[in-house]
């Protein structure tokens, strides 16, 4: 009977024993999946950042090398020149722009890229200079270089805001930007975004 009976107990030990053991190893296996969840999720959100900021590196890179062509919307746009002055002269003199600041003037060429009519507006182009990020809108005295080489100058290659250009053809035209004198032209870029541009913004040097 004594043998019977320590034969039972020592079989219910060995159970308790089997048993603690399966627990341990099951909280074992749940700590390890919990970790490597936690793992998969750390390394997903690394890999986030480091997208992030290869994007942003993207964004402060991407000034388009001054005199080649880069798709911007409607149009396929080129630096051409870009000067610095304080007057900007009308074609016979009766409506020059004076300012006590300076004019940096760009001269672009521009492509319709698509087979319909399309115009750019003013506000398609701003200034940036890049030492304080400041940026300068485009000014209206663009129109008087604009209508100085249309009318007495006799070009008609070039076009002011909102005139249509045909579908697959280029023109030349002058954006102008009213700026403190400190401002550089190898500082600064131009920024286009036009109604095809789907709120892409494209930047352009303003020099080699």
């Amino acid at each position: 009977m004594k043998k019977t009976l320590a034969l039972v107990i020592a079989t219910l030990m060995t159970l308790g024993v089997v048993g603690c053991g399966e627990k341990a190893v099951e909280e074992g296996k749940t700590k390890v999946e919990e970790g490597a969840e936690k793992t998969k999720e750390g390394v997903k959100d690394t890999a986030e950042k480091v997208k992030d900021g290869a994007e942003k590196v993207g964004d402060e890179i991407k000034a388009v090398t001054f005199g080649d062509m880069k798709k911007s919307g409607h149009f396929d746009i080129k630096v051409i020149e870009a000067t610095e002055a304080d007057v900007i002269k009308s074609g016979d003199g009766s409506n020059d722009k004076t300012t006590e600041n300076k004019f940096i003037i760009v001269k672009l060429e521009m492509k319709n890229n698509s087979k319909e009519a399309v115009a750019y507006e003013t506000s398609d182009f701003m200034l940036k200079y890049m030492k304080d990020q400041k940026e300068y809108k485009n000014s209206e005295a663009a129109d008087i270089a604009n209508d100085r080489e249309k009318n007495t100058n006799k070009d008609m290659n070039y076009i002011t805001a909102g005139e249509k250009i045909d579908g697959e053809t280029t023109k030349n035209t002058f954006v102008v930007f009213e700026v403190p004198k400190d401002v550089t032209i190898s500082d600064s870029v131009v920024m286009s975004k036009n109604a095809g541009s789907e709120g892409k913004t494209i930047e352009f040097k303003l020099a080699k």
